[in-house]
Order: structure tokens, then sequence, then C-alpha cells
């Protein structure tokens, strides 16, 4: 029996489990609302709200490439991944292109990782191990899923751009809350060691100048430091990024002044401990 059959039951669960929570109402393709606490007096006068936060405890797996026929089939890999290790989850077609599978984990794992930081580490690491088994899964999930202050397609809602619901894709739908992995806690509460800076260049760089003062919303973060990544690269790096990465070519030619302070700020600024530059250059160089 499926115990989620409308949006109601959905969201009285939800907040009879984690209380008030932040959802969005979205009036035309990409017009949003402010996020709101919910309501539920608003929620019965709104046919509006589509999206909320995702919890704390949540994580979402999720790819967003262009062919949903690779969707839904990363969707599958991961599905028979999850059913293998006996973990409960909830899958949902978004109502575009792509799969939501959601899974959500018990309460020691809020006890044991108190900080948002330490809880989106443990979801990364968690995705990597379930990725082991199938080549190049993990390369392709969204990361930003695993932000607990990201938010996510409401069950049920209706996508504006397609016409169609956020609705099961895999029965049952289940939102039974799962154990963490130990040693994924234990990772995930690790704190990393910065080594001394030394020779910091003084130069000020007028990509992380903007970005400290403005505040970039992620998403248009690798814009701001990607000149800072190519930056650091050598000449051999340089011309193996021109060879792997057709599409940032153009960088070369803008590279900036190199300057490790600032990129530290910008790090904490965003709530990361560092910034990962293999990352921002899609992990093929090394260096």
């Amino acid at each position: 029996m499926n115990l989620f059959e409308n949006q109601k039951q959905v969201l009285d669960h939800f907040q009879n489990t984690y209380g008030p929570f932040q959802i969005q109402e979205e009036f035309e393709q990409g017009k949003y609302g402010k996020r709101i606490s919910i309501n539920n007096s608003f929620i019965k006068g709104s046919q509006n709200i589509r999206h909320r936060k995702i919890f704390s405890r949540e994580m979402i797996f999720e790819t967003d490439l262009p062919e949903p026929k690779e969707n839904k089939q990363i969707a599958e890999d991961i599905i028979k991944t999850l059913v293998k290790n006996k973990f409960k989850f909830s899958a949902w077609d978004s109502g575009n292109k792509s799969i939501h599978i959601h899974i959500f984990f018990d309460k020691q794992f809020e006890k044991e990782l108190t900080t948002s930081e330490q809880r989106t580490k443990a979801k990364d690491l968690f995705a990597q191990e379930l990725s082991k088994g199938v080549s190049g899964l993990y390369e392709k999930l969204d990361k930003n899923k695993f932000n607990e202050n990201t938010m996510i397609r409401l069950e049920y809602s209706t996508h504006l751009k397609t016409g169609r619901q956020k609705e099961p894709a895999y029965f049952p739908i289940s939102y039974k809350e799962n154990k963490m992995f130990e040693e994924i806690i234990k990772q995930a509460k690790q704190k990393k060691v910065f080594p001394k800076a030394t020779n910091i260049k003084p130069n000020k760089c007028p990509f992380l100048d903007y970005a400290l003062t403005n505040k970039l919303p992620e998403g248009n973060r690798n814009n701001v430091l990607f000149p800072n990544a190519v930056a650091m690269l050598s000449e051999e790096q340089l011309n193996q990024l021109e060879e792997t990465q057709q599409d940032k070519i153009g960088w070369r030619n803008k590279k900036t002044s190199f300057n490790c302070q600032q990129l530290r700020e910008y790090a904490k600024q965003i709530g990361k401990e560092t910034i990962c530059i293999n990352h921002l250059i899609g992990g093929s160089l090394n260096g």
C-alpha cells in the first residue's frame, strides 16, 4: 500500500517528522517567490508551491544530463545499488528529464554531524561509496543536491515547463530513515589542517575581489575561480587542459595573478574549508 498518494500526505509527514520547513512558490517558469516556513492554511490557498528545502538528514541522487534516457539508466543503476545494500528510498520522476532519488538518514546522523558542512561531506562520501560499482556514476551526479540549503521540486508539484507532475517512478515510496556508515561519519568529522601559506603574492585578483564583495551564489562561482585555477597550472598542464577541455581554452588567455590568501577567504565565505583546483578543471589534471 502506498502511504503517500498525494501532496498533502507528503507535507503532513514532513511536518510531523521534522517540524516547520521552508517552501517556495514558482508563479511562472523561473519566477520564484521568497522562501517561507510551511504553514497549513497558506498551503491550502496556494497552487503555486513547487519547491521545498532539502532536509539536513536527506540526500538526493540526481543527474541532469541532456538525454532523459541516460538520466533514467543512471537512476536505475542507483536504485539497484540501494536495493542491494538494503537502503530505504523513494524515487520520483521530476516532471522534466531527471529522476530524484531521496534517501533519509536517522537522528544519529544529525547528532554526530553537527554542521551542514560535515553533513554535506558525509553525503558526498556516501555517494562515492555507492558509486564504486558503476563506472563514471559519481562524476555525473548533481553535487548541489547534497547541500541541505538547496531547494528541490516538491513531490506532486507541477513542472511549469512540461506541465507534468513530480510523481513516483518506483514503488514502494519509502521515507524510512537509514543508518549512515560509521566510517563515513568518522571521515566527515575530521577537520582539514591548512599548511601555512608562504610566498603569498601581494597581487589582488579582480575576479576574487568581485566575488568577495558580491557573495556570488552557487552556480556562478566557477566563473570566478577558474582564472585562478588556470593561473596555478604549469605549461604542461595548460597544454593538457587545451587537449581535454576544448570549451575552456579561452581561459588560458584570461590567466590572472594567483593569490592564495584571497582564495582561502573566498572559500570560507562560501562555507568550504578549501577550494579544490582539480574539481574546477574537471579533475583531469595532476598537481
